[in-house]
């Protein structure tokens, strides 16, 4: 009896499963399911991109003839390619951004003391021939500009156009035309500039809370993704 019990009382619990939605809709509450499994088993989703949660149309970035996953999460497991009819994204590299290549409006996505306004005057012109006060009044710095508190040194010290004009090989020329690029990309680069920012910080731009830990193994894996996968046209 008590065995039937328990029987019976674990048939009353079951909910009889909802139809099955159709097509795109479908897809959208498959996606939004994994996430919130993922999330509750304490598994780790990732640097989701902040236009691509739970859709059924994600971004996709392409490499050597296929798209891939466009989440800094998946560069290091280089996940498979997609269904066909999906719409790979790209993302310009340091080549396009000369004056022709710029555009207005442009932000760091940030707010308080920290919201830069980027323009071509203040971070794309080459200002070498002008005098340093001049400069240091008119010219973003790339510390300035991705949100730190103090002047780190180093390179991040440098006058973000000294960054785009110098080696395409720097992280920081990396990272400052992934924010270029969300600007100039907007809905369809899978990240915001805020999401760059927090990303080049090692935060998740999505599900950080408050006060974590930046995780560098995050900000290598964003940058690989900026790198060789998102700045594929010139």
């Amino acid at each position: 009896m008590a065995r039937d019990g328990i029987s019976k009382m674990n048939e009353s619990d079951r909910t009889p499963a909802a139809p099955a939605a159709q097509g795109q809709g479908q897809d959208s509450i498959d996606a939004r399911r994994r996430i919130l499994r993922s999330l509750g088993a304490g598994g780790a989703v990732g640097a989701l991109p902040s236009l691509a949660q739970a859709t059924g149309s994600r971004p996709h970035c392409k490499k050597d003839s296929k798209d891939y996953h466009a989440t800094a999460s998946r560069v290091g497991s280089m996940i498979g390619s997609v269904a066909a009819g999906a719409i790979p994204k790209y993302g310009h590299n340091c080549s396009h951004y000369t004056l022709g290549g710029w555009g207005s409006g442009w932000h760091n996505g940030q707010s308080g003391i920290k919201n830069r306004i980027i323009t071509w005057d203040n971070c794309g012109r080459d200002r070498s021939g002008a005098s340093l006060t001049w400069r240091n009044a008119n010219c973003l710095r790339f510390w300035v500009l991705f949100g730190y508190d103090s002047d780190p040194g180093g390179e991040r010290s440098k006058f973000c156009y000294e960054i785009l004009r110098g080696s395409t090989a720097s992280s920081e020329n990396i990272w400052l035309v992934a924010l270029l690029n969300a600007n100039k990309l907007s809905s369809t680069f899978p990240y915001t500039q805020a999401g760059v920012v927090s990303l080049h910080h090692g935060f998740n731009p999505n599900f950080s809370p408050i006060g974590a830990s930046p995780d560098a193994n995050l900000h290598a894996k964003a940058m690989t993704l900026f790198r060789d996968y998102l700045s594929q046209v010139g």
